[in-house]
Parts: structure tokens; C-alpha cells; sequence
């Protein structure tokens, strides 16, 4: 995930709300300039996957929540 407009902490829970999708809670697992990786609470299916990687290459936004 790139996180250009927020910042975040490793360790730190988030909650990404993709265009169509659910909510998809997780935590901060690593951090590398403006990207950080996310473990999610419960396993994605590989379509859901697939549609965030179609959202990461058009340049659309996520709305996040962090604690």
C-alpha cells in the first residue's frame, strides 16, 4: 500500500475501505519510504486481491483509518 498523505507506525492498526468493498482491518507490518505492508485480520480472496491491485494501478484512493 502507498501511503503518500498518511503516516504510519509499525505495529499501528488500520482499517482501508476500498471503492465496491468492504472494510478490510489490519496492522502495520513494515514500512519502506512511502509504502507500508499490511497483515490483514482475516485471509482476502484472490478476486478481492486482484480488484485492489486494479484500484493501486489507476491511481485510485482508499479511504484509511489508523489508531
Amino acid at each position: 500500500m502507498r501511503t503518500e498523505r498518511v503516516l504510519f507506525r509499525v505495529g499501528a492498526h488500520v482499517v482501508i475501505r476500498p471503492d465496491g468493498l468492504e472494510a478490510l482491518g489490519g496492522v502495520v507490518r513494515w514500512i519502506k519510504r512511502d509504502f507500508a505492508g499490511i497483515e490483514f485480520d482475516r485471509a482476502i480472496y484472490p478476486t478481492v486481491v486482484d480488484h485492489l491491485v486494479q484500484m493501486h494501478r489507476t491511481g485510485a484512493e482508499l479511504a484509511m483509518v489508523r489508531d
